[in-house]
Formats: C-alpha cells, sequence, structure tokens
C-alpha cells in the first residue's frame, strides 16, 4: 500500500479516471471487480486522515474511519451518513468493513465537472468538519434535554410567586 501525503495527491489520482474498455465486454466499474489487468490495481493510504483509496483504472473507493468517542458519536454519525448518501450518489450508504465513510467514484464522475467539484469539496473541507459537525449534534442534544427539564413541573417548584 503507497502512502500519500494529501487530499491534493487522492484529487490528482482520482483525475487520472479513465474510460477503460473491458475485456468482459460489459460496462463495469473495475475495483468492483479486479478480474483483469486492465483494472490496474493499486491501494493507497492517507495516515492523517484514516483514509485508504482503493483505485483502478476506471474507478476508486475511498474510505475514511472517523474517530468517533461513544454511542452518541456513532448515533450522530450514521444520521449524518444517511443524510449525505442521499444528498451525493458518490457517497455509500453502506460503508466498506471497518471504515464509517465511503465514496465510489467512477470515470464518468471526474469527467462530470460539478460532480467533481462536489468530490473536491468534500474531500478537502467537508471531511476535516465532520467530528465538528458531530460534536455539534451532541451540543443540540444535550441544549434538548436542558430546555426539556427547565420545562418540567418539578423544575417550576419554588420559582411561583407567593400569593
Amino acid at each position: 500500500m503507497e502512502k500519500l501525503k494529501s487530499i491534493d495527491e487522492i484529487i490528482a489520482k482520482l483525475k487520472e479516471l479513465h474510460e477503460v474498455e473491458c475485456g468482459k465486454g460489459i460496462d463495469y466499474p473495475c475495483v468492483t471487480c479486479l478480474e483483469c489487468p486492465n483494472a490496474d490495481y493499486h491501494e493507497y493510504y492517507l495516515e492523517k486522515l484514516n483514509l485508504i483509496m482503493k483505485w483502478t483504472a476506471n474507478s476508486a473507493i475511498i474510505s475514511i474511519k472517523l474517530p468517533l468517542r461513544d454511542y452518541l458519536d456513532e448515533f450522530l454519525y450514521k444520521e449524518l451518513l444517511k443524510e449525505l448518501s442521499r444528498r451525493f450518489n458518490f457517497i455509500l450508504d453502506k460503508p466498506e468493513e471497518d471504515s464509517h465513510i465511503s465514496l465510489f467514484i467512477k470515470d464518468s464522475d471526474v469527467r462530470d465537472n460539478m460532480k467533481m467539484r462536489q468530490i473536491e469539496a468534500f474531500l478537502k473541507k467537508d471531511l476535516k468538519e465532520l467530528m465538528g459537525m458531530i460534536t455539534k449534534g451532541r451540543i443540540l442534544i444535550k441544549d434538548w434535554a436542558r430546555y426539556m427539564v427547565d420545562k418540567t413541573s418539578a423544575s417550576k417548584i419554588g420559582l411561583e410567586k407567593e400569593a
């Protein structure tokens, strides 16, 4: 597995994706097949982001493991993943084994200017913010709990004015 130093190197490898004539005669992403030499399979990793990329000539899967702390982080991450995969078709709703988020990118995605800009933005900006988003969810839940406790009848005892 080859070590990469930055997200820019990951993006550069993605931009190398191109159409491949399938030896089986089907239009299939090589990263899901790997049966012929045309696939040109390589694995790369970016240690600082706990990211692994399985790369082939016409497709790649990028998998990221997040530093989740507990069951609440796990719950919030799953909700976030549902919404991300609904919005962006390059984010898989079920990540690769031993990872939390997986992106599936085809050569046609790289040729689509808007989609490639979304992929770059996700990798360069949003990925760094994911744990912050999860922490924000924790804060919102705690604020909700405090607000609801303040609304309980028991919390109001002693606050009413003497008649």
